[in-house]
């Protein structure tokens, strides 16, 4: 077996199934004047999770649409889900998400690529987000 790290090597058993319970959500940025995601909804629908991002506009919420989502633990033998990772190509542009919960806060970072020629620089943002009341 390779391994990159120990924490790599299998400690038990388990469904190889990862429960996204701790992730599904509406998240709310911390920051009310964020120029980026402002908000993001983390649902399932049938054996997906997919991320539902909004982003700030003068005029109102600028959607994103939706990603299916990969999720992720923090170790090779806990089945609940800390953090997720996916990717939107919005056609001018391509962002890769990633996010991770840490003490019930979802924290979101965003590496953005432009496909469409412009001269814009490539850059990368992370928020912080708490989850609204159900």
């Amino acid at each position: 077996m390779q391994l990159t790290r120990e924490r790599d090597r299998p400690k038990s058993a388990g469904t190889g199934t990862i429960d996204v319970a701790p992730l599904l959500a509406t998240w709310v940025n911390f920051d009310a004047a964020s120029r980026g995601i402002v908000r993001a909804e983390i649902v399932r629908s049938q054996s997906s999770l997919l991320l539902r991002p909004f982003g700030a506009s003068e005029s109102g919420l600028l959607s994103w649409d939706e990603a299916e989502c990969t999720p992720l633990s923090d170790d090779t033998s806990n089945f609940k889900a800390s953090g997720l990772i996916t990717s939107f190509d919005l056609g001018f542009q391509r962002v890769l998400v990633v996010g991770y919960v840490n003490r019930g806060l979802l924290t979101l970072e965003a590496a953005t690529i432009f496909t469409d020629g412009s001269p814009r620089a490539r850059y990368m943002t992370r928020q912080h987000f708490y989850r609204l009341p159900r």
